[in-house]
C-alpha cells in the first residue's frame, strides 16, 4: 500500500486507484491455494503505472479484477489493497468521502487479519484525509493512533514519518512549539540513512529560520547536508541550498548567498511554482546588493 507522507509543498505523483465491489466475504476462513502473488503483484503495479487522474478507468479495471479475484480466493491482503489504494487515489482526486470510505474499509480488514503494519499505515493515511479537510482533531487522532501502532512494532520509519505529518497539522494551527516538538521527535527516531530524516531536519532549519535562531539554522542544515551525502536527494538538495542561501543573505554574505540560490536554480525543475517565483526573488536581490557593493567601492 501506498504511504502519503504530506500533501502540502509536496509535488503530487502519478499513482493509481481501484474499482469498488461489495465487501461481501467473511475472511474467517481459510485462504485458498489458488492465490498466485506474481498475479496479484503484477495486477497491483500496472494499475499503478496507468493511473490517470482525467482517465482513471484502466486503473479502474485492472483494481476491479484484483479485487473480484480476492474475494473469489478468499485472499484479505489483495481486498486490503485494493480499498487502501483507491482510498489513496480518491484523496488524490478530492473525492473526500469516497476515499475515508474505502480508507475505513481497509483498516477493517487489516485489523482483522492482524496486518499490523498496514493498520499503521491506514491510519497515516486517515489523517492525512482529516487534516486536508480541516477535521484538525480527527487527524490528530489518527496521528497519534497509527504512532501508538509503529512504535509496538518498533517500525521507526513509519512512526518518523507520521510525527512529521503531525508536525505540519500544528503549524497549520500556529502552534509552534507542538509543532518543534513532534519534529524533534521524528528527527529522534527516524535512522540517519533516511530522506525522511533530512526532510525533518530541513523543516527544523526552516522553523528556527522563521524563529530568527540562525545559529540553529545553520546547524539544522548542516546536519540535513551530511544526511543527503547519503541519500542523494533532489528534492532535499534544493531545500538545503536555499535555506544556506537564507542564511548568508541574513547574514550580508551576499556572495556566498548568492552561489547557494544558483545551486538551487539548477534544481528548480522538481519543485513548485511557488519556488520559482521565491528563487528569482532572492537572486534578483543578491545580483542588486552585489551591484551595491561594487558602486559604494
Amino acid at each position: 500500500m501506498i504511504y502519503i507522507r504530506r500533501l502540502s509543498k509536496m509535488k503530487l505523483i502519478n499513482i493509481k486507484f481501484i474499482c469498488s465491489v461489495l465487501f461481501v466475504f467473511s475472511f474467517g476462513l481459510l485462504q485458498s491455494q489458488e492465490i498466485d502473488p506474481a498475479y496479484v503483484d503484477s495486477l497491483k503495479s500496472e494499475s499503478r503505472a496507468r493511473f490517470n487522474v482525467n482517465n482513471p478507468k484502466e486503473t479502474f479495471d485492472l483494481l476491479a479484477t484484483l479485487e473480484a479475484y480476492s474475494i473469489k480466493n478468499n485472499y484479505p491482503k489483495g481486498l486490503f489493497m485494493s480499498y487502501g489504494d483507491k482510498g489513496i487515489f480518491y484523496l488524490f482526486m478530492g473525492s473526500m468521502d469516497s476515499a475515508r470510505l474505502n480508507f475505513e474499509k481497509a483498516l477493517k480488514i487489516a485489523e482483522e487479519n492482524n496486518f499490523e503494519k498496514s493498520t499503521a499505515k491506514v491510519k497515516s493515511n486517515l489523517g492525512v484525509l482529516e487534516d486536508q479537510v480541516g477535521n484538525i482533531n480527527e487527524a490528530i487522532k489518527w496521528y497519534l493512533a497509527s504512532i501508538k501502532v509503529s512504535e509496538q512494532l518498533n517500525d521507526s520509519i513509519q512512526a518518523g514519518r507520521t510525527y512529521g505529518n503531525l508536525a505540519q497539522v500544528y503549524s497549520r494551527i500556529g502552534d509552534i512549539e507542538l509543532k518543534e516538538f513532534y519534529i524533534k521527535k521524528g528527527i529522534e527516531i527516524l535512522p540517519e540513512n533516511t530522506r525522511d530524516k533530512g526532510i525533518l531536519m530541513v523543516d527544523l532549519a526552516d522553523l528556527y529560520r522563521n524563529k530568527e535562531n540562525y545559529p540553529g539554522l545553520l546547524e539544522a542544515v548542516k546536519k540535513a547536508e551530511a544526511i543527503n551525502t547519503l541519500v542523494k536527494s533532489n528534492k532535499l538538495s534544493f531545500l538545503i541550498n536555499r535555506l544556506f542561501g537564507q542564511y548568508y543573505l541574513k547574514s550580508e554574505q551576499y556572495k556566498t548567498a548568492l552561489d547557494y540560490f544558483e545551486k538551487a536554480h539548477t534544481q528548480i525543475e522538481d519543485q513548485t511554482y511557488y519556488y520559482i517565483i521565491e528563487m528569482n526573488h532572492y537572486l534578483a536581490r543578491c545580483y542588486l546588493e552585489e551591484a551595491d557593493i561594487k558602486n559604494d567601492e
